[in-house]
């Protein structure tokens, strides 16, 4: 087995063949990286490890929000693109397996179950290093990636996903480190980011779109998150 060596490593694992290759890699992007088009893998699988900086990945349908320390899970038919929406670089861990491999470990395993898993693309990662794997929580991170723009209230997550919102609060806190609201924030900073970048939307527009009641709170809050107000960010990343 070799290990990485130039940010790049070759895997072979007996007792499969030479044309079933893992490969390990470790990746470094700029920030304000982004992908010109959406592709698909076709050939292999992939599973990333995000060590450092922020994205969002978009298929035909859904964007997904990548943090530090989430799981990146890419099927081969998945078309999308990465945009890449940290102030730093980004570094992460890149595995890939061919068809063929993953043919043979759906032989060992059940393959709906690694499916299903490939199915949420992005698997959320505690700062204890804990997967997060409660269904209430992952129902709740799914209820905002998808209703963000309504800027939905602790209430009306808690009410989504069946439990009291004084549980829901304890358990983001307590899980994240953060509030209810703050990690609500970072996900609409997040597709405003993706949005100045890969648009020419005006800035109140933008706000409107991420679910910010009127531009001056949602430059106020961009800059509280960033660092610099959304024109500064865009212009960084022409």
């Amino acid at each position: 087995m070799d290990y990485l060596h130039n940010r790049k490593a070759y895997i072979i694992m007996e007792p499969f063949s030479q044309s079933e290759v893992i490969r390990v890699s470790r990746n470094y992007r700029p920030a304000g990286f982004s992908m010109n088009t959406m592709e698909a893998y076709h050939s292999y699988y992939g599973i990333g490890f995000r060590i450092k900086g922020e994205s969002i990945i978009s298929s035909l349908d859904k964007n997904f929000f990548v943090h530090a320390g989430d799981v990146i899970l890419i099927s081969n038919e998945l078309y999308h693109k990465s945009t890449y929406t940290s102030q730093s670089d980004v570094e992460g861990i890149r595995i890939q397996f061919t068809n063929d491999l993953m043919e043979k470990l759906f032989t060992c395993f059940d393959k709906q179950t690694i499916l299903n898993l490939f199915d949420r693309v992005v698997i959320h990662i505690s700062d204890q290093g804990k997967d997060i794997f409660q269904p209430v929580l992952t129902q709740a991170l799914a209820y905002l990636e998808q209703n963000y723009s309504n800027d939905p209230s602790l209430k009306d997550t808690a009410d989504a996903v069946s439990v009291s919102s004084g549980y829901l609060s304890r358990l983001f806190t307590k899980t994240f480190g953060i509030s209810y609201s703050c990690y609500l924030n970072k996900i609409k900073i997040n597709q405003a980011k993706y949005l100045l970048i890969r648009t020419n939307m005006p800035i109140i527009d933008i706000s409107l779109e991420c679910g910010f009641s009127s531009q001056n709170y949602f430059c106020y809050a961009f800059k509280n998150e960033t660092g610099c107000s959304p024109l500064q960010y865009r212009k960084q990343h022409m």
